[in-house]
Formats: C-alpha cells, structure tokens, sequence
C-alpha cells in the first residue's frame, strides 16, 4: 500500500470486514422478494393456460366421443328401421297380391270350393300368419275379414274388404315414410 505524507497507510477497513457487517437478512429481503413476485408474474399465466388448454382438450374428447356415440346409435336405429321398413313392405307386397289372386280366382270360377281356390286360401293363411310379426293389429283384422268372405265365397264384400286392406297399408307405409323423414331431419 502506499503512504499519505506522514508515512502511514490510511485508515480503511479491510473489504471482508464491510461484508460481515451487512446482515444477511437485508441482503436477501431486497432482491429476491421481487425477483419471486416477477417469475410468479410470469409462470402463473403459463401454467393457468396450459392447465386450461389441457381442460378444454379433454372437454372436448368427451364430446366427441359423446357424439360418435349417438350417431353411432342413430345410424344403427336407422338400419334396423329401414330393414323393418322392407320386410313390412314385402309382407304387405305378398299378403296383397295374393288377396288379389284369390279374387280374380273367385270371379272367374263357378264355385268357390274347388282345389285351386282351397289352395289359394291356405296359402294366404300360412302368409298372413308367417307376416304378422310386420303386420299392424288393423291390417291382420282387415286381412282375416278378407280370408273369412273369400272361404264364403262373397265376392262384393271381398272386393270392399280388399280395398280396406289396401288402404290400411298404403297409410301406414306412408305413415312410416314421414316419421323416417322426420327422424332424419332432427
């Protein structure tokens, strides 16, 4: 060290002896309280979003996986309804064309008893018992009326009976059609 003019080194105190006079306390408290509000401050919106990124994430999967469950469903009601549809359809198709058949077989035959008719008869009967599962309560009643003036041999009230039948069933096919219709839209 150098010398002041009188000769001696002047009074300082030493560096390690200034540091252990500050408490340690006070050297702490001023700069690290704000640094811990500042990373707060920055990681509290970062972590708050990808919390909520991740919330909405699976929001969003269950959702989904909600949806494709109903449409699944839906569409699965739907094939079953279609498939319902056609086998009414085919059932109604056959039980009406063979009502037809046993008319047009009664007004050209002299008698109603003969074989072909008798024939005819049973099978209507064997079609109208292996269709009722597709047949409404109203159809099987106007179709066994039918049977029952065919066996009689009473063509006048066939011919209204047949017509009931066909009505009965074209309204309740068109009935179904609508609903279908309505169904699909909502």
């Amino acid at each position: 060290m150098a010398k002041s003019e009188l000769g001696t080194a002047p009074n300082r105190p030493e560096p390690s002896a200034q540091i252990a006079r500050v408490p340690p306390a006070a050297a702490t408290d001023s700069g690290v309280a704000p640094r811990m509000w500042g990373l707060a401050s920055l990681l509290t919106p970062v972590l708050l979003g990808g919390y909520l990124t991740f919330l909405s994430g699976v929001s969003e999967k269950r959702i989904t996986a909600n949806v494709d469950l109903r449409a699944q469903t839906l569409g699965s009601q739907l094939r079953v309804s279609e498939e319902l549809f056609k086998r009414q359809m085919d059932a109604y198709d056959k039980l009406y064309s063979q009502l037809v058949a046993l008319q047009g077989k009664l007004r050209y035959q002299a008698t109603a008893n003969s074989k072909q008719t008798a024939d005819l008869l049973e099978e209507l009967s064997q079609a109208r018992a292996m269709n009722g599962l597709y047949m409404t309560e109203k159809v099987s009643v106007q179709m066994g009326a039918a049977w029952q003036d065919a066996v009689r041999g009473d063509e006048n009230t066939l011919t209204n009976d047949i017509q009931a039948v066909e009505d009965q069933m074209k309204s309740e096919l068109e009935s179904k059609v609508q609903q279908t219709a309505e169904n699909g839209r909502t």
